[in-house]
């Protein structure tokens, strides 16, 4: 069995019963119409974060942001830019992936530079054994950042794996998401 360490917490693998996640993504849909009298609660919404946090993605580099829009003029004005947007909008939270442009994410980039060395710590060996193998990655095996288009859907990927994290935590909870 293998343990981790974070934040001085020893984790074993988890002895869970299957059927609670079965039957959370059982019950997860996609809701068409909110109640905007309902609000989710703090600690709630804390476990959907952390579900998006824990969530994994290519290399670590987390190529997106999230934004949660609360205030209901911003709101009325994202009417006019999405498609099946306005459903969303009368949720109690609306989260706004953002991907991050080609030029944010090429190997020696300012982001990627600032993850591997202030976000990951990597030792300065590691680091560029990883500055090698992720150039390799997206200039001749994958291709990723051939374009702007390839950037944007590698990044589009990533934040989708993170929102079917939350949308499943969300389903966990008994919440309702889209």
């Amino acid at each position: 069995m293998s343990k981790y360490e974070i934040e001085n917490v020893k984790l074993t693998a988890p002895k869970l019963d299957r059927n609670d996640l079965e039957y959370a993504m059982t019950y997860r849909y996609a809701c068409k119409k909110f109640d905007s009298t309902k609000k989710i609660s703090e600690e709630d919404w804390n476990a959907i974060l952390r579900a998006a946090r824990l969530a994994p993605t290519s290399l670590g580099f987390e190529p997106f942001e999230l934004l949660v829009i609360q205030n209901p003029e911003i709101r009325e004005k994202m009417k006019a830019h999405g498609w099946g947007i306005h459903a969303g909008l009368e949720a109690s939270h609306f989260v706004v992936f953002l991907t991050r442009k080609k030029v944010d994410l090429e190997f020696d980039s300012p982001y990627v530079r600032y993850i591997q060395e202030t976000v990951k710590q990597l030792p300065a060996e590691i680091d560029a054994v990883y500055r090698e193998k992720y150039a390799q990655f997206t200039k001749e095996d994958y291709k990723t950042f051939e374009s702007e288009r390839a950037a944007f859907d590698w990044s589009s990927k990533q934040a989708y794996i993170v929102m079917a994290n939350m949308m499943t935590m969300a389903a966990y909870e008994g919440l309702d998401s889209c």
